[in-house]
């Protein structure tokens, strides 16, 4: 079964909207990063689909994504 696409601008507005209150609200996170003492909640799917370096470390085959901690040392 196919998933209808957005064929108006009205819809891609409403879609980005949807999404822009979701980022905001915290709702749908399901990955929160802790740096320092403050806590950033995330959604996996918009850091996989931004960074390469995401994609790799959410992907099942990474054991880390079993996890429910992990430390790792970012670069800058």
């Amino acid at each position: 079964m196919r998933m209808p696409c957005a064929t108006s601008t009205s819809q891609v507005n409403l879609f980005y909207q949807n999404l822009y209150e979701y980022f905001n609200s915290g709702t749908y996170c399901d990955l929160t990063f802790i740096v320092g003492c403050k806590r950033f909640s995330c959604h996996r799917i918009i850091l996989a689909s931004s960074s390469p370096y995401f994609q790799a470390l959410l992907t099942y085959t990474f054991k880390e994504n079993r996890c429910c901690r992990t430390k790792e040392r970012l670069e800058n």
